[in-house]
């Protein structure tokens, strides 16, 4: 059951990366907004998990492991720097890596901060 339903979240999360691409249209920053918005979803799914709010570890392993694991995509980060290195792109590649890392450390924070007052209201 637990595989099924991470094979169901992950065909939802491909979903939604590829509408998020497809619609928002801006190259491979869309990559950048994609896992930044993937790293605030997983500090607050596993902040609520964490506090009790999320009981069924199935649904934590789907909607973590399946949405958000084929949502964001690391192997594309990756292959999108080295394309601006090739091109010899290097500040354009410096400065998406660096932001890329930065405001994903960020927004997982906040992600976790928003559980946690979220888990204190209850």
């Amino acid at each position: 059951m637990q595989l099924i339903l991470i094979l169901i979240g992950a065909m939802l999360g491909v979903s939604l990366r590829y509408l998020f691409i497809n619609i928002l249209n801006i190259g491979i920053y869309s990559i950048m907004l994609i896992n930044i918005s993937g790293s605030f979803a997983l500090g607050f799914i596993n902040t609520l998990n964490a506090n009790q709010l999320i009981t069924s570890s199935l649904l934590h392993k789907a909607v973590t492991v399946g949405i958000i694991g084929a949502f964001t995509t690391f192997s594309t980060f990756i292959g999108d720097i080295v394309n601006l290195l090739i091109k010899k792109q290097y500040m354009a590649a410096f400065i998406y890596f660096f932001a890329s890392i930065s405001i994903s450390i960020i927004f997982m924070l906040i992600g976790i901060y928003v559980a946690n007052k979220i888990s204190s209201i209850k």
